[in-house]
This record gives structure tokens, C-alpha cells and sequence, in this order.
């Protein structure tokens, strides 16, 4: 595959060419008590192609929220 870290055309765009951090926006005004959530798709579906097959359901069957056990701890949670 093809794997592209410098970007001529993003340089000319006036952009950065390099991957760069951009910060979240509300992160400096988040409150200690506020969360961020963050999703993600589990890696045994691929979009919508998958969504019928009982095989691949079977896989990941839970339902979760995953929390940090720091911030767990500090709200009383186990």
C-alpha cells in the first residue's frame, strides 16, 4: 500500500504537509466533572456489508462503555 506522510498538494493548499494535533475546541472550557466520548466501531464489522451475518454478531456481543478507572474511581463507581 501507499502511505503518504509529507503532502505536496496540503503545502500548497496552505495547509500543513506534516500530520499535525489540532486540540479539541471545548477542551480548555470542560468542567473537571465533564467527559468526552469518544466512538469507535468494533473491528469484526465492516460498515453495512456485514451487518446480517449471525457469525460475526455472535463475536462481539456486548454493549459496553468503556471509562477510564481513574475517572471511575473518582465518581464512585468500581
Amino acid at each position: 500500500g501507499y502511505l503518504e506522510l509529507y503532502s505536496p498538494i496540503l503545502e500548497q493548499k496552505g495547509l500543513s504537509p506534516l500530520p499535525t494535533f489540532v486540540p479539541v475546541p471545548g477542551r480548555k472550557t470542560k468542567k473537571p466533572e465533564e467527559m468526552i466520548l469518544t466512538t469507535f466501531r468494533v473491528n469484526v464489522q465492516t460498515l453495512s456489508r456485514t451487518q446480517n451475518c449471525m457469525w460475526l454478531d455472535e463475536i462481539d456481543t456486548d454493549d459496553s462503555a468503556w471509562i477510564n478507572p481513574e475517572s471511575a474511581a473518582a465518581r464512585g463507581d468500581r
